[in-house]
C-alpha cells in the first residue's frame, strides 16, 4: 500500500471536519471524509457507495470510490469504472472539504493510470499518464514517476487470460538439465543492427534455447542512460523493447531460484523496486543496446574529467565567423569529433570554473559559447561529467 498516497488522502480530508450537518448526504460525506482522514479506507467504502448511489453522476463521489478501491487493491474493474466516470468532469480548483464539490481533482488520472496497470491495460494507462502530464507544474513529479515505474512492469503483449507457470500442473513443468541449458546459452547468435533515427546501435540476440532465462530488472526509462549510472550495480545490460522502453537487467540464469537470490541482494543494495524477468522474452529483451550516438552504453568515466568551452565547430572549410574567433581568443584547441572540428578553450577541473570562463567569453562577444566535458580525450555527456566530478 502506498503510504505517501494515503497521507495525501488524509490531508485532503482532515480539515473542516466539524461543519454544520444540513442533510443526510452531508452527514454521509463527513463520515466518509473522517474515515479517509484517519486512513480507514475499507471502513469508508460503505459510506462512499451510499453517496454514489445518491448521485451516480457526481464526479467527486466517483473519484473517491474509485480511488478507495484502487488503494485497497480490490475490485479493479469497479475502480476503473468509477475513475473513468470521474475524469469526465475534472477541475483544477478541487475543494475536498465540501459535499457540494461535484468535480474530481487532477490526481484522478494518477489513480486511473495505476488501476489500469494493475488490470494489464497498459496502453490505456499510457493515455491516462499523458492526460495527467498536460497539467504541467500543477502535478507533483512524484506521481508521474510512480506511473512510469508501474508502466515499466507492463507486459504489453499480455492477453486477458494468462497461464502462469505456477498454475500449471506439475507434469507440464519441464525443466531441461542444468548442463544442457548452459550449453545452449553459450550459443548466442548476435547480429549488429543500427537504428539511425534514434542514434542507437543494438545487437539482436537469439538464444538457441527456448527455456526461460531469469534476470533481475533494475530500471526502465524512456531515455537511454549509461549503465555506469547504476553506481552500486555491475554487469548491467540494456535492452530496448518494441515499445521503445529501455530496460536495464542484471544476469540471465537457468533457474529462477538463482535470480531470486540475486534479487534479494539488489533490493538490499538500494533498489527495492527491482523484480525478476525472463530475458529470453523476445518482445522485451531481443535488442541489446551497444551504444548511443557513438558512445558505448557500458562506458564508465575513468580518472579525471576536464571541462572546456566550445566556441565554434566546422566540417570542411573554416567559415569566416569561425575564423574571426582566432583573432579574439588565445589558446584555441582544435579537436576532431564525429566528422567535425571543434574549437575549444580552457582546461578546467570543475564545472563551476568552466561556467565562469564561459560567462567571461560571452561578455567578450562569443554569445554561442557553452561548456563541454572530456574524459581520457573523449567527449562525454555533460550531465554525467558533472555527476562524476561531484563524487
Amino acid at each position: 500500500m502506498n503510504y505517501r498516497i494515503l497521507t495525501i488522502i488524509s490531508i485532503l480530508f482532515s480539515s473542516a471536519l466539524f461543519s454544520q450537518n444540513n442533510n443526510d448526504e452531508e452527514k454521509m460525506f463527513i463520515q466518509a471524509r473522517q474515515l479517509l482522514a484517519m486512513r480507514q479506507i475499507e471502513e469508508a467504502i460503505p459510506s462512499l457507495e451510499t453517496l454514489y448511489n445518491l448521485n451516480p453522476e457526481n464526479a467527486n463521489y466517483n473519484f473517491l470510490l474509485g480511488a478507495a478501491y484502487r488503494e485497497l487493491g480490490k475490485n479493479r474493474a469497479s475502480a476503473i469504472f468509477h475513475l473513468q466516470k470521474a475524469i469526465l468532469n475534472i477541475t483544477e480548483k478541487y475543494d475536498a472539504s465540501t459535499y457540494k464539490e461535484e468535480k474530481a481533482p487532477i490526481l484522478t488520472y494518477y489513480y486511473l493510470a495505476t488501476a489500469q496497470v494493475d488490470d494489464d491495460r497498459c496502453k490505456d494507462a499510457e493515455k491516462s499518464l499523458e492526460s495527467l502530464k498536460m497539467y504541467g507544474e500543477q502535478v507533483d513529479a512524484y506521481f508521474i514517476r510512480e506511473i512510469e515505474r508501474n508502466l515499466s512492469k507492463c507486459d504489453y503483449d499480455a492477453i486477458p487470460e494468462v497461464i502462469k507457470e505456477e498454475n500449471l500442473p506439475i507434469a507440464e513443468l519441464v525443466v531441461a538439465p542444468k548442463a544442457e541449458i548452459k550449453k545452449e546459452i553459450r550459443k548466442e547468435e548476435i547480429v549488429e543492427k543500427k537504428d539511425p533515427m534514434a542514434g542507437l546501435v543494438t545487437k539482436t540476440i537469439s538464444y538457441t534455447t527456448k527455456a526461460p532465462l531469469w534476470g533481475v530488472q533494475i530500471g526502465a526509462f524512456k531515455e537511454v542512460i549509461p549503465t555506469s549510472r547504476f553506481d552500486n550495480i555491475k554487469n548491467v545490460d540494456a535492452f530496448v523493447d518494441k515499445e521503445g522502453l529501455i530496460r536495464y537487467v542484471v544476469g540471465h540464469f537457468s533457474y529462477k531460484q538463482q535470480a531470486e537470490s540475486l534479487l534479494e541482494v539488489i533490493q538490499e543494495s538500494g533498489i527495492p523496486d527491482a523484480f525478476i524477468v525472463d530475458v529470453n522474452d523476445n518482445t522485451k529483451f531481443h535488442e541489446s543496446i551497444v551504444s548511443v550516438n557513438n558512445i558505448n552504453i557500458k562506458r564508465g568515466i575513468i580518472g579525471k574529467v576536464t571541462f572546456k568551452i566550445q566556441i565554434g565547430a566546422f566540417k570542411n572549410e573554416v567559415p569566416e565567423e569561425v575564423a574571426n574567433k582566432y583573432l579574439m581568443v588565445d589558446n584555441i584547441q582544435e579537436v576532431n569529433y564525429e566528422g567535425l572540428t571543434l574549437l575549444l578553450v580552457g582546461n578546467h577541473e570543475s564545472y563551476d570554473e568552466a561556467l565562469k570562463h564561459k560567462e567571461k567569453l560571452i561578455l567578450e562577444g562569443l554569445d554561442e559559447a557553452f561548456v563541454v566535458a572530456f574524459n581520457n580525450g573523449k567527449k562525454i555527456p555533460l550531465k554525467e561529467a558533472k555527476e562524476h566530478s561531484q563524487k
